[in-house]
């Protein structure tokens, strides 16, 4: 069975509700990872959207395989990353590994953590994503995105 998400941060790594994102940026990653740190944020919505991936997602090959698959977490990231993007995914596969703050959604701290993801890794596990499971994390970073300009303005008069 795949994990959702490691809660437990490592030394380095920063809690996914603690990573600072351009809130300024008109680029479409930013945009995308505040959506998922909105969604993130939110317990109810974050439960049932990896109720929805559990689901919707089959478990890992065989047990013999020895080792563990990716954590829904990190399919969904990637996935709408994808999405948002609209690049090939060789672009996607460059932005997890050297794309620090997508790193840190993906749970890799900045300095000691090596990991590296394989073109293959991301293609296998992007298309484990169906348009379905896609549409509906879509459609709950739009209603967590309703509060967004109030949470905006919140972080802004803390800065």
């Amino acid at each position: 069975m795949r994990k959702d998400h490691n809660q437990q941060t490592e030394f380095g790594n920063v809690p996914i509700a603690s990573i600072e994102v351009d809130k300024k940026s008109r680029d479409d990653i930013p945009k995308t990872l505040i959506g998922l740190q909105l969604l993130y944020r939110d317990d109810e919505k974050r439960a049932k959207m990896f109720a929805l991936l559990v689901d919707g997602i089959p478990p890992e090959g065989g047990q013999d395989t020895g080792r563990s698959g990716m954590e829904l977490w990190q399919i969904l990231v990637m996935g709408l990353m994808n999405q948002a993007l609209d690049r090939d995914r060789y672009m996607l596969h460059s932005l997890v590994n050297h794309y620090d703050t997508i790193r840190a959604f993906l749970g890799h701290g900045v300095w000691g953590d090596e990991t590296f993801y394989e073109y293959e890794t991301v293609e296998e596990n992007l298309s484990l994503l169906t348009p379905e499971l896609i549409a509906e994390a879509c459609t709950m970073i739009l209603q967590c995105g309703h509060r967004l300009p109030r949470t905006l303005s919140k972080l802004a008069k803390k800065s």
